[in-house]
């Protein structure tokens, strides 16, 4: 799938390793969160669709409600609570990265 980011602070922490904002900061200084979140991007740049990223049980992809709904959602880390919030474009095999935040329910 093709890849596209919402903003540049996203994009710095995933492409560069580097972060603006200081949730971002912190999580750029953590060498297993950055090797995680390079092995996700990897396996969603090599997926056909987004069916296929379901199959990777492991990433708990998920499609979120409420005020999130029409976005997904990919665990980075297990037992950790940060996930990366995606949308999907149905028109073409192309996915947005949102944002990665802190998720209460995976304490």
């Amino acid at each position: 799938m093709q890849i596209e980011f919402e903003n540049e602070e996203i994009e710095l922490l995933i492409e560069r390793g580097k972060g603006k904002n200081s949730l971002y900061k912190k999580l750029s200084k953590q060498a297993i969160f950055m090797s995680k979140l390079d092995i996700i991007m990897e396996t969603l740049s090599s997926a056909k669709d987004i069916k296929s990223v379901f199959e990777f049980s492991y990433l708990h992809c998920e499609y979120l409600k409420h005020n999130l709904s029409g976005k997904l959602s990919i665990r980075i880390l297990q037992g950790k609570p940060y996930r990366l919030i995606f949308r999907e474009h149905r028109d073409k095999v192309t996915i947005e990265i949102i944002e990665i935040n802190e998720h209460y329910g995976n304490k």
